[in-house]
């Protein structure tokens, strides 16, 4: 079983993940034992290759149940943009995290398996410019974020090159097979490039950008736990020209991926219009991640 939610209304998401669902996941991810009752640790989730590209076929081991939540956990909107308006409640903090609920009632961190030695990535960005240098801009500005985040949590993310693939629809996860995180552009007006996970405002109208993320639980008797194992951003190609390549204060297209990254690795919106995280961007927005965003990082990456 699947389960689609959404954080346009409300902050502190938790993805509750009922007992007795079980999920067949088609990367094919093989669970093995946890050795260590706390999440944060390595023992708690080695990396054996849960959530690994190299397997293909469901390989679900006998004895081990396991259930996937998928959350798209954020959207943002440019202030001043034409036709995206914000309607998100943010947080109560400078930062604020995403949690799981196991069938067991544990409350985890929606979080990356903190032993992961790599986390590869794919950017579509077809939609991102008309012309080839603004496309590669596009690629260079998403490795920058990804470099940035990288230094704040510890995590190391590889890029894997281009693709054609948009996340999409309530088993995105599942049909994304040649990377763990996928950012893309997106055109709403064509089929053939619209994404159901570009969030929507008040009035329907779409949002500059979303992130989010599919969160496998296993137990194999004992306690369940669970790690993030695919991500997504989907960046809306109509607001192109509102956001300036690159990076600094402002509507800059760096501060919109950036933003979505942090959800894609377990942020959730704040109140705090300071921190990147805030669920609007507009001429006053600082650049990059700030104290409250660096605080919450370190408590999903790596080190923590």
């Amino acid at each position: 079983m699947i389960l689609l939610y959404s954080m346009g209304r409300g902050m502190g998401h938790q993805c509750d993940c009922r007992a007795g669902d079980t999920a067949g996941f088609s990367s094919g991810e093989s669970c093995e034992r946890p050795t260590s009752p706390k999440q944060n640790s390595c023992g708690r989730l080695p990396e054996s290759r849960s959530w690994g590209l190299e397997v293909r076929k469901i390989a679900i081991h006998r004895g081990v149940r396991a259930v996937m939540c998928v959350a798209t956990v954020g959207a943002i909107v440019a202030a001043g943009a034409p036709a995206v308006v914000t309607t998100a409640e943010a947080g109560t903090t400078t930062y604020s995290l995403n949690t799981v609920r196991t069938p067991d009632g544990q409350t985890l961190r929606g979080r990356w398996n903190p032993c992961q030695s790599r986390i590869l990535y794919r950017v579509n960005a077809t939609l991102s410019s008309t012309t080839a240098a603004g496309r590669r801009a596009a690629v260079a500005d998403v490795r920058t974020a990804l470099a940035r985040l990288s230094a704040v949590t510890g995590m190391t993310f590889v890029y894997g090159g281009g693709t054609t693939k948009i996340p999409t629809g309530s088993s995105w996860s599942s049909r994304q097979t040649n990377a763990e995180i996928v950012v893309a552009w997106v055109n709403q007006r064509r089929s053939s490039t619209r994404s159901t996970l570009l969030g929507r405002d008040a009035h329907g109208r779409y949002v500059a950008g979303s992130g989010g993320y599919a969160f496998k639980s296993w137990s194999t008797g004992g306690p369940w736990t669970g790690a993030i194992g695919r991500s997504f951003v989907v960046l809306n190609a109509a607001n192109n020209s509102v956001f300036r390549a690159g990076f600094g204060n402002g509507l800059r297209r760096g501060n919109l991926v950036e933003h979505e990254l942090g959800h894609a690795v377990g942020l959730n919106h704040v109140v705090t219009s300071s921190q990147i995280m805030y669920p609007v961007i507009s001429r006053r927005t600082s650049s990059g991640y700030r104290t409250g965003d660096r605080a919450g990082l370190a408590r999903v990456g790596r080190p923590a």
